[in-house]
C-alpha cells in the first residue's frame, strides 16, 4: 500500500517551496561583493585607519609605530615604501619591541628598503632572542649552524690542498712504476782498484764531538716514559656540557632553583642553549603574597663560560599569607607586576654536579641534588 505523505502534511512541502523562493530571490555573496564602489569604500577605511594610526606613531606609541611600518611594507592602506618602513620599524625597536627587532634584523639581513649589513642583523636578532622572541631564537639557530658547516668546510678544504703533494707524489711513482715517466739513467760502478793507502793516525775526539756523544748517550739512558709527551684531556664539546646541565636537580643550600634545569621548569635544548619555562608558583616574597612564573635562557657563550639569563613575571600580588612557602633562590620576584628585570651570572661547570657563578658583585655556587637529578 503506497502513503501519501503530501497529503497528510501539505504545510511541509509549501514551507520548502518558499524556502526554495526566497533562495532563489535574495541577492547571494558574489552579488554583495561585486557592488559598485565597495572596493573604493574599502580602500578609504584603510587610509583613514592609516592617518589614526600614523598619528599615533608620531607621537611615540611603539605599537603603532610597527602598525604603520607593516602598511607601508605591504602597501595596504599606503603607498608602498619599504624605506619608510625600516624607519618606523627602527623607532619601535628602540623602544624594546621584540618583533620589531626581529622585523630591522630581517630587512637588514636581507638588504630590503637598506643597505644589507648581516652583522647589525645579527646585533637585532640578539637583542629580540634576549627577550624570548622565538622567530629571533630560531634565526639565530640558523646562522650558528651555517657558520658551523662553513668552519667545518674550509677545515676539509685546508686538509685536502695539504695533502695535495702527497697525493702527486703518490701519483708520480705509480706513473714510474707503469713506465709512463723516463727512468733516470743508472751508470755503471767504477772497477775498485786495489792500490795501497798510507794508514791515517786516529784523531782525537774533539771537546765538542765528545759533548754530542755524552748528549747522546744520556738520551738513551732516560726511560721511554719520560719521553713521552704530556697528554691534555679534551674539553668537553658543547652539547656535551648541555646534556650534563639538563640532567637537573640544580640546587642552591638544599633548595632547587627555577631558572637552572629543575623540577620547577621544563627545558628545552635550541642549539648551544637552554629556554626554559617555570611552572607558574604561588610563595611568599617581600611580605606579599606572589604568583609568579620564570623564563631562563642557559647558554653557552664561550667553551668554558655558560651564560644564565632569567627573569620573573609577576601575575598577581597579594596580601602577605603565613601559610605559603618562602621563596628560595639568590634572587627574588618583587611585588611588582608584570615582567621583572633580569638576572645575568657568567658560570662554569666545575664538575659534574658543581656549576661555579658570579654576576656583578658576587659569587655564588650551584650544585645538583643527586636524588633530583635524572641517572646518568
Amino acid at each position: 500500500m503506497t502513503v501519501n505523505n503530501t497529503g497528510r502534511y501539505p504545510h511541509a512541502l509549501h514551507s520548502r517551496l518558499a524556502v526554495l523562493l526566497i533562495a532563489l530571490l535574495l541577492p547571494g555573496p558574489s552579488t554583495v561583493l561585486a557592488e559598485p564602489g565597495l572596493a573604493g569604500k574599502v580602500d578609504s577605511l584603510s587610509t583613514r585607519i592609516f592617518s589614526r594610526q600614523l598619528h599615533k606613531a608620531q607621537s611615540g606609541d611603539a605599537v603603532a609605530q610597527i602598525a604603520i611600518a607593516q602598511r607601508l611594507e605591504s602597501g595596504k592602506g599606503a603607498t608602498r615604501d619599504l624605506a619608510q618602513a625600516y624607519r618606523w620599524y627602527s623607532k619601535a625597536a628602540a623602544q624594546g619591541l621584540p618583533e620589531a627587532q626581529y622585523r630591522v634584523a630581517t630587512m637588514l639581513d636581507n638588504g630590503t628598503g637598506i643597505k644589507q649589513n648581516t652583522a647589525r642583523a645579527r646585533q637585532w636578532y640578539e637583542k629580540a632572542a634576549a627577550q624570548q622572541y622565538a622567530p629571533a631564537i630560531a634565526r639565530i639557530i640558523q646562522l650558528e649552524n651555517a657558520e658551523r658547516q662553513a668552519t667545518e668546510q674550509a677545515a676539509k678544504a685546508g686538509k685536502a690542498h695539504a695533502e695535495q703533494p702527497k697525493r702527486e707524489s703518490r701519483q708520480e711513482t705509480a706513473a714510474r712504476t707503469a713506465g709512463r715517466v723516463k727512468q733516470p739513467v743508472q751508470r755503471q760502478p767504477r772497477p775498485v782498484r786495489n792500490r795501497a793507502r798510507p794508514a791515517q793516525a786516529v784523531r782525537p775526539a774533539t771537546p765538542a764531538a765528545s759533548l754530542q756523544t755524552a748528549q747522546e748517550s744520556k738520551r738513551e739512558d732516560v726511560p721511554e716514559v719520560a719521553q713521552a709527551a704530556v697528554v691534555v684531556p679534551p674539553r668537553p664539546d658543547p652539547q656535551t656540557i648541555l646534556s650534563r646541565l639538563l640532567k637537573g636537580g640544580w640546587s642552591s643550600h638544599d633548595a632547587e632553583v627555577d631558572f637552572l634545569p629543575s623540577s620547577l621548569n621544563s627545558c628545552v635544548r635550541q642549539g648551544t642553549q637552554l629556554s626554559c619555562f617555570g611552572h607558574e608558583r604561588e610563595v611568599r616574597s617581600d611580605h606579599h603574597r606572589l604568583r609568579y612564573m620564570t623564563q631562563s635562557t642557559v647558554r653557552l657563550t664561550d667553551p668554558d663560560i655558560i651564560t644564565v639569563n632569567y627573569r620573573y613575571q609577576v601575575t598577581r600580588v597579594r596580601d602577605d599569607d603565613k601559610n605559603l612557602p618562602v621563596h628560595d633562590g639568590p634572587n627574588h620576584p618583587s611585588a611588582e607586576k608584570g615582567w621583572q628585570k633580569p638576572f645575568i651570572y657568567q658560570c662554569r661547570l666545575a664538575a659534574k654536579d658543581r656549576l661555579e657563578c658570579r654576576d656583578s658583585s658576587t659569587k655564588i655556587t650551584f650544585t645538583r641534588n643527586a636524588t633530583l637529578a635524572v641517572a646518568e
